[in-house]
């Protein structure tokens, strides 16, 4: 099965209100073809880091909801598409997309998450098991994207 299809799968399977939405969103847009950022630096590497942040996430997350981590994994990077820089700040861009232009309803955790899914714990205004999850998981999927390079970014020490 391909990466794109996981994801459109992983999305509906939340039956959220407005995933139909953050999904056409996806399947016209550069999602599914674009590089990641500064790890997964290939085309397709987007959708790939965001699957992957999910399978990590996954791995001891049974208290957590899993429609929340789908959610919040597979969407922390969203701001990342071409198109959408009228927003502000990296995760908070990624919320507005989501949120304003696809209508997805994201309760609190889920939003913060999301919003501070860059920051450690101690940073976050809501230091909670969703929001610690996909922290920790965004940034194991972007060291195993950085080791492929070959390359271990100076941050990486201290976590």
């Amino acid at each position: 099965m391909s990466t794109k299809t996981q994801i459109i799968d992983l999305l509906r399977s939340t039956n959220r209100e407005g995933i139909e939405n953050v999904i056409n969103l996806l399947e016209n847009s550069d999602f599914f073809s674009v590089r990641c950022h500064s790890h997964h630096r290939y085309t397709g590497g987007m959708a790939d880091h965001a699957l992957e942040t999910l399978e990590i996430a996954r791995k001891g997350s049974h208290d957590i909801p899993q429609d929340s981590l789908i959610i919040c994994c597979l969407l922390h990077d969203l701001c990342d598409i071409h198109g959408y820089r009228q927003y502000k700040g990296h995760g908070q861009r990624s919320v507005d997309i989501a949120v304003k232009e696809c209508g997805l309803k994201l309760n609190e955790d889920e939003w913060n998450a999301i919003r501070y899914h860059m920051r450690r714990g101690e940073k976050r205004p809501d230091n909670t098991a969703l929001g610690n999850k996909v922290y920790m998981a965004d940034k194991i999927s972007a060291m195993t994207g950085w080791l492929r390079r070959g390359q271990i970014p100076k941050d990486f020490v201290n976590l």
